[in-house]
């Protein structure tokens, strides 16, 4: 039982976070972007400076900044930053994207550069560095992915190659984002997300004036996102991406990387996730202490064998030879038997079954981590006694009526056992008036 709730806690991303999704998971349908501005549009430290690290390269090769636009809102708690560059001389567009979320758990960042290119006959190719794997690839265009390539300036000399070598020849037309670059950036975010609406994967909702996933749609986004599957799509991703460059012989080290900003986790909810888990833990092992009652029917078999066999049926586990340590620190396989049963039901069932074994001439007891059961009949004979507690070196029970020779039970005591003369009550006659006063038991061997 504590292996399957441990099994269901660990795979709580895998079956609720696309529930999750596609409960929570939404665009708006009417993207607004706005001039950024530094004092009232904030942004951390970390991923502002690698947005002006990716312009300044992107600068480098001749783009020019048109337009420095923040959209907050389009998905929720996520953020983005967009500069928008154009080459004065060659009308190439490129974007500098820095998009990150709060700490709720975790605040997540990509912050890359994309060039993308029209051509006339409608067809469209995106060339970007972004870390992140995606959840969908619009149809109308060709995306190409090339996270190893860190550098901004690098990333425009591989995209001027990657088209000169597959569209060489294809006629280019300009984007028509200068009048509004705002409007611009929001049109295309509606049409990719139209496409995913055709393509039947997300859904959209009028009256909200929202994009949603479908239910399979979240399960696929979700899965793709956690490992082993987004392990494999990254390491595909960088084997595809390593591949490009060899073909165009640009393979090797970027000259001026840009380091990505790390994703950070929130304090607060890495202790909630630690709360949550311990308090099911707790009311799992309360509902194993508790559940668990012995069978109104049940009756201990009479043969030994059969008694274990039943002990392991009421354990649920399989019985193993009972092995004691001697006097001088051997392992001594004894006759008994022992179970392993969680600790939280061991009370529990000594207390129910214990007398039903009792009754064919059998102790069940606990010992240290285990239940045992044991023929010890010859002295329960003459004096019935229940056996409580057992360990390597030690034992002791309590007698089922009074002790009516304590006397000669004291002396039969320090026979096979001295220490408790020797070491505890140093007569036999104060031990026979230990014995009768307290009916219990107890014998250890050094």
């Amino acid at each position: 039982m504590v292996y399957l709730t441990w099994l269901v806690i660990l795979l709580i991303p895998y079956w609720l976070g696309p529930i999750i999704v596609w409960l929570t998971q939404k665009a708006g349908a009417r993207p607004v972007f706005e001039p950024f501005t530094p004092g009232r549009h904030l942004v951390p430290e970390d991923v502002a400076a690698s947005s002006r690290q990716t312009c300044d390269g992107l600068t480098t090769e001749g783009f020019r900044v048109v337009a420095e636009l923040f959209q907050t809102g389009q998905m929720r708690h996520v953020s983005t930053r967009i500069a928008l560059l154009e080459h004065p001389e060659t009308a190439e567009l490129a974007l500098a994207v820095a998009m990150f979320t709060a700490a709720r758990p975790a605040r997540l960042v990509a912050s890359y550069a994309e060039l993308p290119t029209k051509f006339r006959d409608g067809r469209t190719v995106s060339v970007h560095n972004s870390p992140l794997l995606g959840s969908f690839t619009p149809p109308s265009r060709v995306v190409v992915r090339l996270p190893i390539v860190r550098d901004p300036a690098r990333l425009v000399r591989v995209t001027r190659a990657y088209l000169d070598r597959y569209y060489r020849g294809v006629e280019r037309v300009p984007f028509e984002h200068r009048d509004d670059p705002a409007r611009f950036l929001g049109d295309a975010m509606v049409r990719e997300l139209t496409e995913q609406v055709e393509a039947g994967r997300w859904r959209r909702d009028d009256r909200a004036a929202v994009f949603r996933p479908k239910f399979t749609s979240a399960w696929v986004m979700t899965w793709q996102a956690l490992p082993p599957l987004s392990m494999l799509r990254r390491r595909r991703l960088r084997r595809r991406a390593s591949a490009i460059l060899e073909e165009l012989n640009m393979a090797g080290p970027d000259p001026r990387p840009i380091a990505h900003p790390r994703t950070r986790m929130s304090l607060g909810w890495v202790a909630a996730v630690a709360i949550i888990v311990f308090f099911v833990t707790q009311l799992d092992s309360r509902v194993r202490r508790t559940s668990w009652t012995l069978p109104s029917d049940f009756a201990a078999p009479a043969a030994f064998p059969d008694a274990v066999r039943a002990l392991e049926q009421l354990a649920g586990g399989k019985a193993t030879p009972l092995v004691g340590i001697d006097s001088v620190g051997d392992s001594v396989t004894t006759g008994g038997f022992a179970v392993n049963v969680p600790p939280a039901r061991a009370e529990r069932l000594v207390a129910a079954a214990e007398p039903r074994f009792l009754e064919k001439g059998f102790y069940l007891f606990r010992s240290e981590q285990h239940f045992g059961i044991a023929g010890l009949r010859t002295l329960e004979r003459d004096h019935p006694f229940v056996l409580t507690g057992m360990g390597f070196d030690w034992v002791e029970g309590r007698f089922r009526s009074a002790i009516g020779d304590a006397d000669a039970l004291a002396r039969r005591f320090y026979a096979f056992c001295p220490d408790i003369v020797e070491q505890g009550t140093e007569t036999v006659a104060a031990l026979a008036r230990e014995l009768s006063e307290s009916q219990r038991l107890y014998c250890w061997w050094d």
